[in-house]
C-alpha cells in the first residue's frame, strides 16, 4: 500500500482536464442555480440521460428500477433544509453513524425508509455528535440511537488511492482497482416528491482519480473519484450531479450488495452543462472513519446487561465495605 508521500511521478496525466478554477463546488452551484431559477423557474434535478421514473426513481417502487432488489434503506434524507427546499443526504455506515458532505451537513432529523414503497412510514433519527474528517469534505454524524433492524448500513471502500498533486492543474490518474467500474450516482429526482423521498439513481463509469484538490470556497482538500459524463456509457442512464446532490452516496456493487465509495462533492463544467462529477473518496480516510465508528459504538443489549450487573455487584460490595 502506498503512502501519500510515495507518489508515482510517472503516472499518466490526461490532457484537457479542467483547471482548478474551472472546478465548481456545490455552494457555488447553489448561487448560480438560484440566479437561473429566477429566470427559468426550473429546479436543479440530477442529470440522467434518458431518465425514466420506472427505471431511475427509487420511490416509483417499480421492478424496472436500476437497483431493484438492492437494499437502499440506509440512504436517508432530511425533510428539507437544503438547496431549493430539498432534503440533505446522509448514508449509514454503521447502525448509528452516517456520512455526508461537510459543506452540506444534514440537519436533524434524518428519515430512513425500510423499502421503496412511498406509503411506508419512515424511521427518523437526530444527530447528537459529529466530526469532519481532517480538511476533507467528509462529515460523520452519530445518531441518537441505533437504527431499527429493518434499516441497513453499508460497507465502504478501504482501498488506498494515490496520484500526483496538482501542478498547478489537476492530474487525472487511474483509480486503482476501481478504474472503469460502473457505479450508481444518487441525486434529486426529476419526479416531484416530498424531500424525504426525492431520490433518483443514474450510472457513471469511474474515469479516474484526482489527488489533493483544494477547494477554497469550502476550505477543503479533496481526493476525488472522477466520473466523466459520457453519453456512450453502455449501461445507459449516464448521470451528472446538480445542486441538492451534495453528500449523496456513490455506490458500486460487490457480491450483489452496495459498496459505498464516496459522497458527491464537486461538479466539473457548468450547472447547465456539467461535464463530470467529483466524488469525495472514502478509501483514503477509511482508518479515520472506522475510528469514529468504533468510538461511537453502542454496546449490545447483552453487554449493557452485564455492565449493569457489574455495577450492581460493585455497589453491593462497596455498601458492605462501609457497613
Amino acid at each position: 500500500m502506498k503512502s501519500k508521500s510515495s507518489i508515482d511521478q510517472a503516472a499518466p496525466r490526461e490532457t484537457g482536464l479542467p483547471s482548478r478554477n474551472q472546478i465548481i463546488i456545490s455552494r457555488i452551484f447553489v448561487v448560480l442555480c438560484l440566479i437561473a431559477s429566477f429566470a427559468s423557474n426550473t429546479s436543479a434535478d440530477i442529470f440522467i440521460q434518458g431518465f425514466d421514473a420506472s427505471s431511475n426513481d427509487r420511490f416509483a417502487n417499480n421492478p424496472l428500477f436500476v437497483l431493484n432488489g438492492r437494499n437502499l434503506s440506509g440512504v436517508g434524507l432530511t425533510n428539507g433544509g437544503g438547496f431549493n427546499g430539498y432534503g440533505i443526504w446522509a448514508t449509514l455506515i454503521s447502525p448509528n453513524i452516517v456520512i455526508s458532505a461537510n459543506h452540506n451537513i444534514p440537519n436533524s432529523p434524518i428519515f430512513f425508509y425500510p423499502n421503496n414503497n412511498p406509503g411506508t412510514t419512515p424511521f427518523s433519527y437526530s444527530v447528537v455528535s459529529s466530526q469532519r474528517i481532517g480538511t476533507t469534505d467528509l462529515w460523520l454524524g452519530q445518531l441518537n440511537a441505533p437504527v431499527d433492524a429493518s434499516i441497513s448500513y453499508y460497507a465502504f471502500a478501504t482501498e488506498f488511492l494515490s496520484g500526483p498533486p496538482p501542478s498547478p492543474d489537476p492530474n487525472l490518474v487511474a483509480a486503482g482497482s476501481l478504474q472503469g467500474e460502473n457505479g450508481y450516482v444518487f441525486g434529486v429526482s426529476p419526479t416531484a416528491r416530498i424531500p424525504t423521498q426525492d431520490v433518483a439513481v443514474g450510472r457513471n463509469l469511474i474515469t479516474g482519480y484526482i489527488e489533493n484538490i483544494f477547494a477554497p470556497d469550502i476550505n477543503s482538500t479533496l481526493d476525488l473519484l472522477y466520473l466523466n459524463r459520457d453519453a456512450s456509457n453502455p449501461a445507459g442512464f449516464e448521470a451528472a450531479v446538480q445542486p441538492g446532490d451534495s453528500g449523496a452516496p456513490f455506490f458500486i456493487e460487490r457480491a450483489g450488495s452496495p459498496l459505498l465509495l464516496g459522497v458527491n462533492s464537486v461538479l466539473f463544467g457548468t450547472v447547465a452543462n456539467p461535464t463530470a462529477t467529483g466524488v469525495s473518496y472514502l478509501g483514503n480516510d477509511a482508518i479515520a472513519i472506522q475510528a469514529f465508528i468504533n468510538a461511537s459504538a453502542v454496546p449490545e443489549p447483552s453487554t449493557l446487561m452485564l455492565l449493569g450487573l457489574g455495577a450492581a455487584m460493585l455497589g453491593s460490595l462497596r455498601f458492605r465495605s462501609v457497613a
